[in-house]
């Protein structure tokens, strides 16, 4: 927990993409690969001033909102790690909101 709110203060900071993946093991969290994906595919055009709202497909327009949806859950693993939940979760990320068991892993 030190070590993320090190970072949040920007006393320890690391620039390279596995941050997150970082920040989730020492908060004893787990991070699905598609939540990784997600967070790089997203992160990255934000971050980096590129980008743009303009799909041009209904299907590609899905796909963003879905890497949105599971960035969304990273987050929410983070909040339910530091107030020490652990419990059933509603999965907002996955089709039909799947309820979830969290846990932090040893």
């Amino acid at each position: 927990m030190e070590r993320v709110k090190s970072a949040i203060k920007k006393e320890e900071y690391f620039k390279d993409v596995e941050s997150v993946r970082k920040a989730a093991s020492w908060i004893k969290i787990n991070l699905t690969e598609d939540e990784i994906t997600a967070w790089r595919q997203l992160r990255n055009p934000l971050a980096h001033g590129r980008f743009d709202l303009d799909y041009g497909s209904p299907t590609d327009i899905q796909d963003k909102l879905n890497q949105a949806a599971r960035v969304a859950n990273i987050v929410n693993k983070f909040v339910l790690a530091i107030i020490g939940y652990e419990g059933i979760y509603r999965d907002y990320s996955s089709v039909n909101y799947p309820t979830c068991d969290f846990r932090l892993v040893a």
